[in-house]
């Protein structure tokens, strides 16, 4: 998610968004962090 690939931070979002339904992944980014504030920037970019 961090690249400047397009194509390939959208396949590292996407990833994300299929395995957040994972308790341990859920609270990987929920913790003390700004993770989930980097998602949420990410899916509402323009194509």
């Amino acid at each position: 998610m961090y690249e400047d690939h397009t194509m390939l931070r959208r396949a590292a979002t996407e990833c994300i968004s299929n395995l957040v339904v994972q308790e341990e992944v859920t609270k990987h980014f929920t913790g003390e962090n700004d993770r989930i504030k980097l998602v949420v920037l990410l899916c509402g970019e323009e194509d």
